[in-house]
């Protein structure tokens, strides 16, 4: 509950700073006559953003073939802007849980056998990510952006088993001769979308598939029901703060002339 209502208190905040900004801006812009609004530009495009994210992650695997459940993911990122180009460059660390069940253990070939009995049915996977991605826009206009994305960076994980346990030690709940490291290479692939407001606040929408390059997300490997790596599939919400905006002539400041017009 705690971190329910961190996550939520978080988003209420981003929302009404968002709103807040983007009134004030357009109550300035409605002070604009034409000329005003022809020889500055309405849109003031951002070099750099904060990125704020939080989503959803779900995995895919020897416990769970399909996406079943989903957990808590947030995300933090410095986004360098496409200024007059064709590509978005982002920076981002992210963290959250994924988990996974199988009622009935059962390997890749369908069978049991002794040497089975003990494979963990359930994890828990504590799951933090620093990668670098590549956007390419595919529109890219003054409102919007949309992207398809490719990235390249390090995962670590920590499995634990249903009472909180470490199953990396637990030897036993994987084929005797399975050992992996906690830290893996990871290949996100990812499209999205972004709205641009004139301000240079923005919000976006991402889905991903993060491609770790482990089969150890769920503890299990060789006693497991398929064969390959597992994945992991993250949807997530954003709001993008400008930081460093295009040098450009600045918008005009209203003041009330005495003669009853605005004067810029």
């Amino acid at each position: 509950m705690p971190q329910k209502a961190l996550v939520f208190g978080l988003m209420v905040w981003c929302s009404f700073a968002l709103a807040y900004h983007q009134l004030q801006a357009q109550a300035h812009y409605d002070l604009l006559d034409v000329d005003s609004l022809a020889r500055y530009p309405l849109h003031q495009t951002p070099q750099w953003w904060l990125e704020l994210g939080v989503g959803a992650l779900a995995y895919t695997g020897d416990l769970s073939p399909t996406v079943q459940k989903w957990s808590n993911g947030f995300q933090v990122a410095a986004v360098r802007n496409a200024v007059d180009r064709r590509f978005v460059h982002r920076w981002g660390l992210g963290w959250g849980f994924v988990t996974g069940e199988r009622f009935e253990p059962t390997n890749r070939f369908g069978t049991i056998d002794a040497s089975e009995e003990r494979v963990n049915t359930f994890f828990r996977s504590q799951i933090i990510h620093l990668h670098y991605e590549l956007r390419v826009l595919l529109l890219h206009k003054p409102k919007w952006q949309v992207y398809f994305s490719q990235g390249l960076g390090l995962m670590q994980f920590t499995v634990k088993d249903e009472n909180g346990n470490d199953l990396l030690p637990q030897r036993s709940t994987r084929a005797s001769d399975e050992d992996y490291n906690t830290t893996s290479l990871m290949l996100p692939t990812g499209l999205g979308f972004s709205h641009i407001f004139a301000n240079g606040y923005a919000v976006g929408f991402q889905g991903m598939w993060m491609h770790p390059m482990t089969d150890y997300l769920d503890n299990i490997s060789a006693l497991g029901s398929r064969s390959g790596n597992d994945n992991v599939w993250a949807a997530r919400f954003y709001v993008l703060v400008p930081l460093k905006r295009k040098p450009s002539t600045a918008l005009p400041q209203y003041r009330p002339s005495t003669r009853g017009e605005a004067q810029y």
